[in-house]
Protein backbone atom coordinates (compact mmCIF):
# COMPACT_ATOMS: atom_id res chain seq x y z
CA UNK A 1 0.00 0.00 0.00
CA UNK A 2 1.39 3.36 -1.05
CA UNK A 3 -0.16 6.80 -1.34
CA UNK A 4 -0.25 8.69 -4.62
CA UNK A 5 1.41 12.13 -4.96
CA UNK A 6 -2.06 13.69 -4.97
CA UNK A 7 -2.99 11.92 -1.73
CA UNK A 8 0.22 13.04 -0.07
CA UNK A 9 -0.35 16.64 -1.22
CA UNK A 10 -3.93 16.51 0.07
CA UNK A 11 -2.73 15.35 3.49
CA UNK A 12 -0.18 18.14 3.84
CA UNK A 13 -2.50 20.83 2.42
CA UNK A 14 -5.77 19.86 4.13
CA UNK A 15 -4.40 18.18 7.26
CA UNK A 16 -5.97 14.78 6.54
CA UNK A 17 -6.32 12.11 3.86
CA UNK A 18 -8.88 9.33 3.48
CA UNK A 19 -7.36 5.95 2.56
CA UNK A 20 -9.79 3.25 1.46
CA UNK A 21 -8.99 -0.37 2.27
CA UNK A 22 -5.81 0.34 4.22
CA UNK A 23 -6.27 -2.74 6.44
CA UNK A 24 -7.78 -6.09 5.47
CA UNK A 25 -11.23 -7.06 6.70
CA UNK A 26 -9.78 -10.22 8.25
CA UNK A 27 -7.32 -8.30 10.44
CA UNK A 28 -10.02 -5.82 11.46
CA UNK A 29 -12.34 -8.69 12.39
CA UNK A 30 -9.71 -10.07 14.79
CA UNK A 31 -9.20 -6.64 16.39
CA UNK A 32 -12.95 -6.06 16.67
CA UNK A 33 -13.53 -9.45 18.28
CA UNK A 34 -10.74 -8.88 20.79
CA UNK A 35 -11.92 -5.36 21.63
CA UNK A 36 -15.43 -6.60 22.39
CA UNK A 37 -13.99 -9.40 24.51
CA UNK A 38 -11.86 -6.93 26.45
CA UNK A 39 -14.39 -4.22 27.17
CA UNK A 40 -17.64 -3.85 25.25
CA UNK A 41 -19.65 -0.99 26.83
CA UNK A 42 -22.18 -2.19 29.38
CA UNK A 43 -25.90 -1.45 28.84
CA UNK A 44 -26.76 2.03 30.02
CA UNK A 45 -23.25 3.44 29.43
CA UNK A 46 -23.42 6.53 27.20
CA UNK A 47 -19.74 7.43 26.85
CA UNK A 48 -17.13 5.76 24.67
CA UNK A 49 -14.78 3.07 25.97
CA UNK A 50 -11.01 3.29 25.26
CA UNK A 51 -8.60 0.31 25.37
CA UNK A 52 -5.10 1.80 25.38
CA UNK A 53 -1.73 0.36 24.34
CA UNK A 54 0.71 0.31 27.28
CA UNK A 55 4.31 1.15 26.31
CA UNK A 56 5.51 -0.38 29.58
CA UNK A 57 3.91 -3.73 28.66
CA UNK A 58 4.00 -3.83 24.85
CA UNK A 59 3.28 -7.56 24.69
CA UNK A 60 0.18 -7.41 26.85
CA UNK A 61 -2.36 -7.74 24.04
CA UNK A 62 -0.82 -7.82 20.54
CA UNK A 63 -4.08 -9.01 18.96
CA UNK A 64 -5.96 -5.93 20.14
CA UNK A 65 -3.18 -3.53 19.15
CA UNK A 66 -1.89 -5.27 16.03
CA UNK A 67 -2.90 -2.33 13.82
CA UNK A 68 -0.02 -0.36 15.36
CA UNK A 69 2.33 -2.77 13.60
CA UNK A 70 0.30 -3.48 10.45
CA UNK A 71 2.58 -3.37 7.38
CA UNK A 72 0.13 -1.32 5.30
CA UNK A 73 -0.37 1.22 8.06
CA UNK A 74 3.37 1.56 8.65
CA UNK A 75 4.04 2.00 4.92
CA UNK A 76 1.69 4.94 4.38
CA UNK A 77 2.52 6.56 7.73
CA UNK A 78 6.23 6.54 6.91
CA UNK A 79 5.49 7.98 3.49
CA UNK A 80 3.82 10.94 5.17
CA UNK A 81 6.34 11.33 8.00
CA UNK A 82 9.33 10.97 5.68
CA UNK A 83 11.16 8.97 8.34
CA UNK A 84 10.91 5.92 10.55
CA UNK A 85 7.68 6.02 12.53
CA UNK A 86 7.91 5.99 16.31
CA UNK A 87 4.87 4.45 18.02
CA UNK A 88 3.36 7.17 20.20
CA UNK A 89 -0.11 5.91 21.12
CA UNK A 90 -2.60 3.19 20.29
CA UNK A 91 -6.23 2.86 21.30
CA UNK A 92 -9.28 0.83 20.38
CA UNK A 93 -12.34 3.07 20.83
CA UNK A 94 -15.86 1.70 21.14
CA UNK A 95 -18.93 3.94 21.12
CA UNK A 96 -22.10 2.27 22.41
CA UNK A 97 -25.25 2.19 20.26
CA UNK A 98 -28.42 4.22 20.68
CA UNK A 99 -26.92 7.54 21.70
CA UNK A 100 -23.36 6.76 22.76
CA UNK A 101 -21.21 9.90 22.76
CA UNK A 102 -17.87 10.64 21.16
CA UNK A 103 -15.71 13.71 21.86
CA UNK A 104 -16.01 17.47 21.18
CA UNK A 105 -13.78 19.45 18.81
CA UNK A 106 -10.15 19.04 19.90
CA UNK A 107 -6.57 18.51 18.70
CA UNK A 108 -4.37 15.63 19.76
CA UNK A 109 -1.58 18.12 20.47
CA UNK A 110 -3.77 19.74 23.13
CA UNK A 111 -3.06 16.73 25.34
CA UNK A 112 0.69 16.35 24.92
CA UNK A 113 2.31 18.72 22.47
CA UNK A 114 4.74 16.94 20.13
CA UNK A 115 7.11 19.04 18.05
CA UNK A 116 7.96 18.06 14.47
CA UNK A 117 5.65 15.81 12.48
CA UNK A 118 3.16 13.56 14.26
CA UNK A 119 -0.12 12.08 13.07
CA UNK A 120 -3.11 9.92 13.93
CA UNK A 121 -4.45 7.01 11.86
CA UNK A 122 -8.18 6.53 12.53
CA UNK A 123 -9.08 3.04 11.28
CA UNK A 124 -12.64 1.78 10.89
CA UNK A 125 -12.69 -1.62 12.61
CA UNK A 126 -16.44 -1.82 11.98
CA UNK A 127 -18.46 -0.16 9.23
CA UNK A 128 -19.01 3.46 10.33
CA UNK A 129 -21.77 5.57 8.81
CA UNK A 130 -22.24 9.30 9.32
CA UNK A 131 -24.94 8.47 11.89
CA UNK A 132 -22.61 6.13 13.79
CA UNK A 133 -20.36 8.61 15.60
CA UNK A 134 -18.04 8.98 12.64
CA UNK A 135 -14.99 11.22 12.65
CA UNK A 136 -15.37 14.90 11.72
CA UNK A 137 -12.37 16.94 10.58
CA UNK A 138 -11.78 20.66 10.01
CA UNK A 139 -9.70 20.97 6.81
CA UNK A 140 -6.58 23.16 7.07
CA UNK A 141 -7.03 23.66 10.80
CA UNK A 142 -3.59 22.11 11.33
CA UNK A 143 -2.04 25.24 9.82
CA UNK A 144 -2.96 27.30 12.90
CA UNK A 145 -0.87 25.27 15.34
CA UNK A 146 -2.24 24.44 18.79
CA UNK A 147 -5.35 26.57 19.42
CA UNK A 148 -7.00 27.73 22.65
CA UNK A 149 -8.65 24.91 24.58
CA UNK A 150 -10.19 24.00 27.91
CA UNK A 151 -10.98 20.90 29.92
CA UNK A 152 -14.38 19.52 28.99
CA UNK A 153 -15.83 18.46 32.34
CA UNK A 154 -18.95 17.05 30.68
CA UNK A 155 -16.72 14.72 28.60
CA UNK A 156 -14.81 13.18 31.51
CA UNK A 157 -12.05 15.78 31.47
CA UNK A 158 -11.15 15.60 27.79
CA UNK A 159 -9.98 18.68 25.92
CA UNK A 160 -12.26 20.95 23.93
CA UNK A 161 -11.47 23.86 21.61
CA UNK A 162 -12.80 27.13 22.98
CA UNK A 163 -14.02 28.10 19.49
CA UNK A 164 -15.64 25.92 16.84
CA UNK A 165 -13.45 25.54 13.76
CA UNK A 166 -14.46 26.81 10.34
CA UNK A 167 -15.57 24.28 7.76
CA UNK A 168 -15.77 21.19 9.97
CA UNK A 169 -17.27 18.22 8.13
CA UNK A 170 -18.02 14.54 8.70
CA UNK A 171 -16.16 11.87 6.81
CA UNK A 172 -18.17 9.89 4.26
CA UNK A 173 -19.33 6.42 5.26
CA UNK A 174 -16.39 4.18 6.11
CA UNK A 175 -16.11 0.47 5.38
CA UNK A 176 -14.12 -1.93 7.54
CA UNK A 177 -10.42 -1.25 6.92
CA UNK A 178 -10.82 2.31 5.65
CA UNK A 179 -8.72 4.92 7.43
CA UNK A 180 -8.42 8.66 7.87
CA UNK A 181 -4.88 9.83 8.57
CA UNK A 182 -4.66 13.33 10.03
CA UNK A 183 -2.09 15.69 11.43
CA UNK A 184 -1.82 15.91 15.20
CA UNK A 185 -2.84 19.58 14.97
CA UNK A 186 -5.94 18.90 12.84
CA UNK A 187 -9.09 19.76 14.78
CA UNK A 188 -11.51 16.82 14.88
CA UNK A 189 -14.48 15.45 16.79
CA UNK A 190 -17.17 12.76 16.85
CA UNK A 191 -20.82 13.22 17.80
CA UNK A 192 -23.20 10.43 18.81
CA UNK A 193 -23.90 6.89 17.68
CA UNK A 194 -27.52 7.09 16.53
CA UNK A 195 -27.64 3.50 15.31
CA UNK A 196 -28.31 0.18 17.11
CA UNK A 197 -24.77 -1.03 16.28
CA UNK A 198 -21.59 -0.72 18.32
CA UNK A 199 -19.00 1.53 16.65
CA UNK A 200 -15.43 0.20 16.85
CA UNK A 201 -12.39 2.12 15.60
CA UNK A 202 -8.67 2.09 16.28
CA UNK A 203 -6.46 5.16 16.65
CA UNK A 204 -2.80 4.48 15.80
CA UNK A 205 -0.61 7.51 16.48
CA UNK A 206 3.00 7.97 15.38
CA UNK A 207 5.71 10.62 15.49
CA UNK A 208 8.72 11.05 13.22
CA UNK A 209 12.06 9.84 14.54
CA UNK A 210 13.20 13.42 15.28
CA UNK A 211 10.06 14.24 17.29
CA UNK A 212 10.31 16.04 20.63
CA UNK A 213 7.92 16.52 23.56
CA UNK A 214 7.43 20.29 23.71
CA UNK A 215 6.97 20.62 27.48
CA UNK A 216 10.15 18.76 28.43
CA UNK A 217 12.34 18.87 25.32
CA UNK A 218 12.61 15.10 25.60
CA UNK A 219 13.27 13.44 22.22
CA UNK A 220 11.13 10.60 20.92
CA UNK A 221 14.07 8.18 21.10
CA UNK A 222 12.54 6.32 24.07
CA UNK A 223 9.56 5.20 21.98
CA UNK A 224 10.01 2.08 19.87
CA UNK A 225 9.73 2.20 16.12
CA UNK A 226 6.73 0.65 14.40
CA UNK A 227 9.10 -1.80 12.69
CA UNK A 228 10.61 -2.95 15.99
CA UNK A 229 7.12 -3.53 17.38
CA UNK A 230 6.22 -5.48 14.24
CA UNK A 231 9.32 -7.68 14.63
CA UNK A 232 8.56 -8.17 18.32
CA UNK A 233 5.10 -9.54 17.54
CA UNK A 234 6.06 -11.79 14.61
Amino acid sequence: MTLSPDEISHYHREGYVLVRGLVTKEVCAEVRKRAIERGAPRPGISHWTPLIFDHRQPDEDPTLHRLLADPGVIAVVEQLLGSDAKVYYGMAAMVPPNGGRGLPWHQDNQYQHLLHHALNTFIAVSDITTAQCTLWVAPRSHLSGVVANENAADFHGHKRCTQEPIGGMPLPDLKVGDACIFNRNTIHRSLTNQTPNLRVAYAAQYVEAAGVVADTGEPAAHWMTAHSLQQRWQ
